[in-house]
């Protein structure tokens, strides 16, 4: 049949498997972090994920460990300025819950699939280990997939660990196959390095503490083995695309309210990801002190080093599409997607999953098509609302299909068109109110949502101070993942008036568990639309470093797109 996938050793050549045991079928990485997170918060420190997986790949990017001490136990008294009087048995302590929780982990989602594909496709599997392979062996045992796995190849005093190519290298010889007759399975920097180096094309394989540093390029694609099949995996790592498209523009009147969005954004979701779902009174005394920082002012903290999720990471994708196209487009929409790397996103990786020349999302209620959608706003005038909905609605039902989702989404484009305009939140609002039911119409539903932002946007008048404002939308609406609660609360703020730091440094400050960086995303990127004086460009220079991106540049070319689209 015309539209099936081929057979995937007809078209792919894959005769071996590799997959490293650590990370890539059991999350033992994670396990680590968290044990050693909670010795620092103990101490009134923030461990955070990106800081625990930079530290490691410092220390694992040199031979040995030079100071002799447990690297981690030596970063917490550096944290502490001082020495651990008990640091031996912290270290014991560690390690004892380490190896009990691993030893209880299962197997990552998808994984066992993966196994069972490549068996009935007579693909061989081999584990690649820095680990014991007895330990290995005994682990995979215990995980009843030993019957799926042909051998382990684990740590040999004579070889180099990752990044260096030795342990592939050696299972090759071991397996008798060439590089171009094998795939590996890695979930860090350093295992892809390594793969890498041996020749190897590499299927990475995200987690908690690697997501954001995972890269896709030349012989690397970013899958979810819980969402996207072996064979998937494969004929995307087959048929990869390379290389992007040039960029071009000049600044417009519109690019300082575009850069101001952007970085709102940004710095709204870098400091969402660090409060991580956490209510105030779970925060450590760095987050506090961060969010004061914020608050009054002065420049960002040490402990925020500008990670962004799939909030900034999805709308500077759909921004580069539009300056490499001059237009809004699906399809080329549709092919970064399936390329990058989301920084978690969900729904992109059932659009990764799927097969066929035409893609349409069945569901997704939640919000992550909203921030994003900034990108369609920024070239558009008000009055193009026609447009707006419909290049929204055509790059947003790529991933979220629910009406509450895709009215959240046009919504937010609208808002976004009218504050880069130049119009203030009020008169945003109002141009909002009667287009509420033909939105729905276009959305296919989802009036409740526009009603909802109308509503409570218009209560915000109700109440003298921030904070009262931002616990009415907690105790009404919510704060959570899906486009009904935290979009709504997010565009509501972001309508609100208030500065940016302000604004903040008190929605961060929560009593429950939220989808804070979502909320701080949309409200950011509104209120940096409105007001980009206001939005703090020394945290956003952060953001701008962590994307490898300049949000000047960007808004001077999407500003350049903008401007051709009018008439002279």
């Amino acid at each position: 049949m015309s539209g099936e996938e081929p057979p995937l050793r007809h078209w792919n050549n894959v005769d071996v498997l590799f997959l490293d045991f650590d990370g890539v079928i059991i999350d033992s990485e994670y396990v680590h972090y968290r044990v050693w997170r909670d010795e620092f918060r103990e101490r009134g420190l923030l461990l955070s994920t990106d800081a625990w997986a930079g530290h490691w790949a410092a220390n694992r990017s040199v031979p040995g460990d030079l100071s002799r001490k447990p690297p981690v136990s030596a970063l917490l008294e550096q944290r502490l300025g001082r020495s651990l009087p008990d640091g031996e048995d912290v270290t014991r302590r560690v390690r004892a819950r380490y190896h009990e929780e691993v030893g209880a982990l299962p197997v990552r989602p998808g994984i066992e699939g993966w196994l069972r594909e490549a068996a009935a496709d007579r693909v061989r599997c081999v584990v690649v280990t820095d680990n014991k392979a007895d330990r290995v062996r005994d682990a995979l045992t215990r995980l009843d997939l030993m019957p799926l796995i042909e051998a382990v190849v684990g740590r040999h005093p004579d070889r180099a660990r990752k990044p260096a190519p030795d342990a592939y290298l050696a299972a090759l010889a071991q397996v008798r196959v060439g590089p171009d007759q094998a795939v590996a399975a890695e979930d860090s920097p350093q295992g892809i390095a390594a793969a890498r180096a041996a020749g190897l094309r590499c299927l990475a394989v995200p987690h908690k503490i690697t997501s954001h540093l995972l890269v896709p390029g030349p012989g690397v694609v970013i899958v979810e083995p819980g969402s996207v099949s072996l064979d998937r995996a494969l004929s995307m790592l087959a048929r990869q695309a390379a290389g992007s498209p040039p960029r071009r523009g000049d600044e417009t009147r519109a690019a300082d309210r575009i850069r101001g969005s952007i970085a709102g954004l940004a710095v709204g979701d870098a400091t969402g990801k660090l409060i991580d779902k956490r209510p105030e009174h779970q925060l450590e005394a760095e987050s506090v002190a961060m969010l004061d920082a914020l608050a009054a002012g002065g420049d960002p903290p040490a402990v925020f080093g500008g990670r962004i999720t799939d909030d900034t990471v999805l709308a500077l994708a759909l921004a580069a599409t539009i300056i490499a196209t001059g237009t809004v487009s699906r399809e080329a929409l549709e092919a970064k997607l399936r390329i990058i790397n989301p920084h978690g996103g969900r729904q992109v990786y059932k659009l990764k999953a799927a097969a066929g020349p035409l893609y349409v999302a069945a569901d997704g209620a939640t919000n992550g098509c909203v921030p994003r959608s900034a990108a369609v706003g920024f070239i558009y005038q008000p009055h193009e609302l026609g447009d707006i909905c419909y290049d929204t609605l055509k790059t947003v039902t790529l991933t979220h299909g629910h009406p509450d989702a895709v009215m959240a989404a046009l919504a937010f484009t609208m808002l976004i068109s009218h504050a880069v305009a130049g119009d203030s939140p009020q008169d945003a609002l109002a141009a909002l109110r009667p287009a509420v039911s033909a939105l729905g119409r276009v959305a296919g539903g989802g009036t409740e949502v526009g009603k909802a932002i109308v509503e409570h946007t218009a209560a915000a008048r109700r109440f003298a101070r921030l904070d009262k404002y931002v616990d009415y939308l907690e105790d009404t609406v919510g704060m959570a993942v899906a486009a009904r609660s935290s979009a709504v609360a997010g565009i509501c703020l972001g309508l609100s008036g208030y500065p940016y730091r302000q604004l903040m440094s008190v929605l961060l400050r929560r009593r429950a568990r939220w989808d804070l960086d979502s909320v701080a995303a949309i409200s950011g990127a509104l209120v940096g639309a409105f007001n980009p004086d206001t939005v703090p460009w020394s945290w956003a220079a952060a953001t701008e470093r962590f994307a490898a991106s300049s949000f000047s540049q960007i808004a001077e070319e999407l500003g350049q797109v903008r401007r051709r689209r009018q008439p002279p």
